[in-house]
């Protein structure tokens, strides 16, 4: 959908853009580059190029690829760069597959139309034509290559026999209304096959299809099936630009059981009620991870395999907490410059974050492992199903986390930020169910609901010196479902752990210590969370905020 365009000839027609264009039709046909000025504006508010990119004002072209041409339409696939006037900012080169129409009967699928001097160009995404995979397929699956004027290639790798097998292409569909990092299509074929296409704009290396491969081949099939990529030769280098796998059905993603769960307790909550967590699902997740945890260890790729962790990642991993923080900490001083409230528990934060970062428990890492972990994994990143009693958690989206470098997203990690990523989903998922019933059951304002979220953690009152309000006690309430919730998953993660015999040259029976170490890595992901709340989703903030708060509480009371 065109939401902002800024181009001053353009006339706006619904979510249709009309550009009066003076050329002729078959001047762009035959030379389609003279098409990428009336696509710049349509690149920039895509998912895949951020939504905040109006300062890129220049489009490039690197090399364009002829995947399909006939009389009527045709399909380019554009290598294009995006050009910025801010230095902090890396040049991508994306890849941006078109389809261009001489005539169209239904121009509403076509957000954009050249008005040339003689006919109507009418251009959309070609990802939304089956036909464009349909094409693709049939060519590259046979062994061809797709050669570009620049000696550059498209070719296909399969994994499977399956894409072969079903090659009739009935429907596409868009998954997420187009809101993903990377664009996703489900595509149904005449034999009512499903596979997932997952397109990966920016050439990049990428770590999700060669870990995906391996898992799937080591036996870890709570992935989706990887059936074939399609790459793109650069000279020497060889990038994915997408990846085929199959389409896993769910009831929805990895988090819906536990908020319907709950926002069910909340809604009928009363004072007294005990907490009735999914305790089925939580043993599962944990088994779920530590299965992956197992299969990655196995790994025996140069790239991948386990390796110990030393002094100098711990003092990286330190460092880099170190600076999130203070990045964060510095623009929230200014967003809250008024509000001395807040001002006041940020440099408590500041404190509490110190102090973790000096922990001498960090040193219990020192000789233990790191492995090719998922570094990003919250419910989210996950679907559930549940068939005649029977659990099943998929993992999702291998790419790494979107805060680190390329280099990054390929490093080794202790397995305790994985574990952190689930405990703070638990408490993305508290706070997120408690602010909706805030408002449907005690009408509550968003400030004042904070407030009070904010008095159940200040310890150093008095219970009668706070202020009295219902809803309290069913913050406290809803803090034990994510404490039981947590000790349910990480219990059943360690067991699991047990009966492979791997420890990860961890002392899995000395709670206190593994526990102190996972407790670092929470405060690393809060802090992280911190960082892309602040550049992203400034509303979040109070999120991990709070969550550092709970955290330091639960440190305290174990202490004591």
């Amino acid at each position: 959908m065109l939401l902002r365009l800024i181009s001053k000839n353009m006339n706006l027609v619904g979510d249709r853009v009309d550009f009066p264009v003076n050329l002729q039709l078959s001047e762009i046909w035959n030379d389609p580059k003279k098409l990428l000025p009336y696509l710049r504006e349509w690149v920039q508010i895509q998912r895949w190029t951020g939504t905040s990119t109006t300062y890129k004002d220049t489009i490039i072209e690197k090399d364009e690829f002829i995947l399909f041409n006939s009389d009527s339409y045709k399909f380019i696939g554009f290598l294009v760069e995006l050009i910025t006037k801010r230095e902090d900012n890396p040049a991508f080169t994306y890849f941006v597959p078109i389809e261009m129409a001489r005539s169209v009967e239904t121009s509403q699928q076509f957000p954009i139309r050249l008005k040339c001097q003689d006919q109507i160009l009418s251009i959309r995404s070609a990802e939304s034509n089956p036909q464009f995979f349909q094409t693709l397929l049939e060519h590259l699956t046979k062994g061809h290559k797709i050669q570009s004027a620049n000696s550059n290639s498209i070719q296909f790798k399969p994994f499977s026999s399956k894409l072969e097998k079903s090659l009739k292409i009935k429907s596409n569909f868009l998954l997420g209304d187009g809101n993903t990092t990377n664009t996703l299509y489900k595509i149904t074929c005449d034999d009512n096959t499903q596979w997932v296409c997952k397109i990966y704009r920016i050439l990049s290396r990428n770590p999700e299809t060669k870990m995906l491969k391996m898992l799937y081949e080591e036996g870890f099939h709570q992935v989706p099936q990887p059936l074939g990529l399609m790459n793109i030769k650069i000279h020497d280098s060889i990038f994915t630009l997408m990846l085929f796998s199959e389409h896993v059905e769910a009831q929805g993603d990895g988090g819906l059981p536990f908020w319907k769960n709950l926002n069910t307790q909340i809604a009928g909550w009363k004072i007294g009620k005990k907490i009735q967590p999914i305790e089925n699902y939580c043993k599962t997740l944990g088994q779920t991870v530590a299965d992956l945890h197992y299969y990655s260890s196995k790994i025996n790729d140069a790239l991948f395999k386990p390796e110990n962790i030393n002094k100098k990642d711990i003092e990286n991993w330190k460092e880099k907490i170190r600076s999130l923080f203070q990045i964060s900490y510095d623009t929230l001083q200014i967003e809250f410059n008024t509000n001395i409230d807040i001002r006041t528990r940020l440099n408590h934060l500041d404190t509490f974050v110190k102090q973790m970062i000096h922990s001498k428990s960090w040193d219990l890492l020192n000789g233990t492992m790191k492995i090719k972990i998922h570094q990003d994994l919250h419910l989210a990143q996950m679907l559930t199903t549940e068939s005649s009693g029977k659990i099943t958690f998929t993992i999702l989206d291998f790419e790494g986390d979107p805060l680190l470098s390329i280099e990054e997203k390929f490093q080794k990690d202790p397995i305790f930020r994985d574990l952190a990523s689930i405990h703070s989903a638990f408490h993305y998922i508290k706070y997120n169910a408690l602010k909706d019933q805030s408002k449907m059951k005690y009408n509550l304002s968003n400030q004042d609901f904070i407030n009070i979220y904010f008095q159940t953690l200040d310890s150093h009152l008095e219970n009668d010196k706070k202020k009295s309000n219902p809803f309290q006690p069913l913050i406290s309430f809803s803090k034990q479902w994510e404490d039981l919730c947590q000790k349910l998953f990480l219990t059943s993660y360690l067991n699991r752990l047990k009966t492979y015999k791997l420890n990860f040259n961890l002392k899995l029976d000395e709670a206190t210590g593994f526990k102190d170490v996972l407790r670092n890595f929470r405060m690393e992901r809060f802090v992280k969370e911190l960082y892309y709340e602040t550049l992203f989703r400034k509303s979040n903030v109070i999120i991990p905020i709070l969550g550092l708060f709970e955290l330091e509480q639960g440190a305290s009371e174990t202490r004591n």
